[in-house]
């Protein structure tokens, strides 16, 4: 990927930006943007972004004496030297630049958007067999995508607001017919899917049923992502959407719902559980079937339900709709089954908070026929760092407390930068509060350890033929690795079980 993104036709950084508070000029064209200091040329645009590991005003400065035309800041910058442009977000002006510089791309190929929790990425998987099989070739891009036409996801949602744009042009100069894109609603939050157009958007629910909502999400933000749907374009909406009714109002495009035991366009109801699969009554268009879906769980049921409904509006025979549906066996970091493990089935599933981990032991409990294990690598508790103990032993123990309600045993695997010794005095502190709370059988039920095979090792010296070992990550999306002192291992590593 280039250093730089660049267009051929330079663009008006006061048309992009409208309505923006530009002081220093009356406009500013420009054909490059940046937003490392290190590689600003003269006639560059330069958006001073919080979160890189510096001072967003201290590098505008650097930026202006390294002859950028202009910055763009959140704030007013005396004496830069250059026309400033004030904006409100500097990620969300990034991302409208980024796409100007790169021709709008979502206006000449057809992106589709599926925003929530896990079940925006079964959803996802789903739409791109159900396209392909009908011959709709789709660029896919997602949290936790891999393969031969997806992007890495390190890559594409990281903390630069200008990739979708360059990922999206990539996709079109290949001749993609469609691109698919599923992220979480803080990813979506953060600004880099401003400015494109979407042919459908998909709100899944967002945060899983009955678990906490983040800070930040308000309806504007969620009115805001909707406004981005093409005029021609189609919204579906879970009936568990939080803001369903406010979203439903403001709209100005089609829409569908989806429920599970409720009214809805397109209902789908669970008959049967397994393992690995489970057995859906769908009713969709007036008409009433079954499908076997190869993942399980509420939140991949109603996700079956959506990409029904984007399947149908595109066109597809139902019969060939379900069909598909009924083909895919693999969804990327959502319960993913190891092939040859032994001596008990073992799924990996990536989860990004620890509510969301609660609901996936809360899904595996009712379909394990023996005990259910679970090892989790946790890079952050709610509120603070590595350290498990940052947040505090009260919420720890809450959250501990949690997991044991469905799971027989939890393997916490907590590395971090700070030293041993005192990580090894931070799982002692935990088993004593622990064991007060609790006493001395739920502190058993708990081991902690340095290392993810360390813990994988212990779980399958525990488990029988009819147990169940979940291999659970907790925490960035990005991150696909996990980092034991000096030591960076990829989360894919399984050898160990």
């Amino acid at each position: 990927m280039p250093s730089f993104f660049g267009s051929k036709m330079p663009v008006s950084v006061r048309r992009i930006l409208h309505p923006v508070e530009l002081l220093g000029a009356d406009d500013v064209v420009i054909s490059r943007c940046q937003i490392d200091v290190a590689e600003v040329r003269p006639g560059d645009v330069f958006v001073a972004l919080s979160g890189l590991g510096h001072d967003p005003q201290v590098v505008a400065y650097q930026a202006a004496s390294r002859g950028a035309a202009a910055v763009v800041t959140e704030q007013f910058l005396p004496e830069l030297g250059v026309p400033q442009a004030i904006v409100r977000d500097a990620g969300v002006a990034c991302a409208l630049l980024a796409q100007a510089l790169e021709d709008y791309p979502s206006r000449q190929m057809p992106v589709i958007a599926f925003v929530g929790g896990k079940g925006a990425v079964v959803a996802q998987t789903l739409v791109q067999r159900i396209l392909e099989d009908v011959g709709v070739r789709c660029a896919v891009a997602d949290p936790l995508a891999y393969g031969r036409e997806s992007f890495s996801r390190t890559s594409l949602w990281g903390r630069d607001p200008r990739l979708p744009s360059r990922w999206l042009s990539w996709a079109r100069q290949r001749n993609f017919s469609c691109a698919l894109v599923a992220v979480r609603p803080e990813v979506a939050f953060r600004g880099s899917l401003a400015g494109v157009c979407f042919e459908a958007l998909v709100l899944g629910d967002p945060w899983g049923s009955g678990l906490p909502r983040p800070a930040g999400s308000c309806s504007a933000k969620w009115l805001s992502l909707c406004d981005q749907i093409k005029p021609t374009g189609l919204a579906i909406l879970s009936q568990e959407h939080p803001f369903k009714e406010t979203i439903l109002c403001h709209l100005e495009v089609p829409s569908l719902t989806v429920g599970m035991g409720s009214p809805a366009e397109i209902r789908v109801n669970i008959l049967e559980e397994s393992l690995g699969s489970q057995l859906l009554l769908l009713r969709l268009e007036n008409e009433v079937h079954v499908v076997r879906l190869h993942a399980v769980g509420r939140q991949a049921a109603l996700a079956a339900a959506m990409a029904s409904g984007v399947g149908s509006a595109w066109g597809v025979p139902l019969v060939d709709l379900l069909r598909s549906i009924a083909a895919v066996r693999d969804f990327p970091g959502y319960f993913e089954p190891l092939t040859y493990a032994r001596p008990c089935p073992v799924f990996v599933d990536n989860v990004t908070t620890l509510g969301e981990l609660v609901e996936t032991l809360e899904q595996l409990r009712p379909v394990t026929r023996g005990r259910l294990f679970c090892t989790t690598l946790f890079s952050f508790w709610e509120g603070g760092g590595k350290n498990p103990l940052a947040a505090g032993k009260a919420t720890m123990l809450t959250w501990l407390s949690r997991f044991l309600r469905y799971a027989d045993w939890i393997g916490v695997v907590s590395p971090g930068s700070h030293g041993a010794v005192d990580e090894a005095g931070s799982h002692a502190q935990l088993l004593r509060a622990l064991r007060n709370c609790g006493g001395n059988h739920s502190s058993l039920r708990i081991g902690f350890f340095f290392d993810l095979d360390e813990a994988l090792s212990v779980a399958c010296r525990k488990a029988s033929s009819d147990d169940v070992l979940l291999v659970a990550k907790v925490g960035d999306p990005a991150e696909d690795y996990t980092e034991t002192g000096a030591r960076r291992k990829p989360l894919r590593r399984h050898e160990g079980v």
